[in-house]
This record gives structure tokens, sequence and C-alpha cells, in this order.
């Protein structure tokens, strides 16, 4: 191969990559980026939240919910662990709310109790759709 003079081109040989892949990469990058953002967003939000809660603690109904869900005597033995422990003040439900981790089951515990308020709250929600309905075919027109 002839070496070429400044400036030229040699139009025989390919590009290093094709516009597709240029196009692609960049897609990717930009793609990334905003993911990135967004988990980056998420992880203030959870932070914020986690600071509200060891702040103001837990609410009385999340605190029931979490006291009748560890002192079924049909619970796992893990749960009645945990619901003896708080009750003899040797562990607090935001400790095991807030890093449910750090205790066998807490992950699952944690995770039944917001199942547990999702559907108390779509039962609220159909309950005031019902009263809305009720009270709209009640109303004068």
């Amino acid at each position: 191969m002839t070496e070429l003079p400044p400036g030229f081109f040699d139009a025989s040989t390919p590009p290093e990559d094709t516009t597709a892949e240029v196009l692609e990469r960049q897609e990717l990058q930009v793609a990334t980026r905003g993911l990135e953002a967004a988990l980056g967003r998420v992880a203030e939000h959870v932070a914020r939240a986690r600071e509200e809660e060891v702040r103001d603690g837990l609410d009385e109904s999340t605190r029931h919910l979490l006291d009748r869900l560890t002192g079924d005597p049909e619970a796992s033995l893990d749960r009645r662990s945990l619901h003896d422990r708080v009750a003899a003040g040797r562990i607090t439900w935001e400790q095991v709310w807030t890093d449910p981790g750090a205790e066998a089951g807490g992950r699952a515990l944690v995770l039944d109790v917001v199942q547990q308020q999702t559907v108390d709250a779509a039962a609220a929600r159909l309950r005031f759709a019902e009263v809305e309905a009720a009270e709209a075919d009640v109303r004068p027109e």
C-alpha cells in the first residue's frame, strides 16, 4: 500500500466502525446516563424516606400489623422471636423496618406488611368509590 499525501482519504479501506455501530454506541451511552440519573433519584428518595422513618418513627397501623403478624401463635419461629425481642425491649420495630436484612425473616416480614397495607389501601379506595357512587345516585339533578 502506498502512502497517501496528508489530507487524502483512502476510500478502498472500510471505516473502522459503521455509522449504525457509532449510533448504537451513542444511544447506549445516552440510555445508560438516563438510567444512572434515574437510579440516583431513586436512591435519594429512598434515603429521604429512611431518614423520615427514623425521625418520625413508624405509624401506629404499621406497628400493629408488625405486632399482629409476628405475635400470631401460628407464625414462624423467626417471626415469633422478633415479636418476643420487641416485647422485651431488645430491639424495636423501627430497627426491623429500617434494616430488615439484619433480622432472620425481616425482609419477608416487611414485604408481607407492605402487601397487607396495599390490600388495605385498595379496599379503602373501593369503599370510597362506592360511597361516592351512592352519593351521586342520591343527589338531585
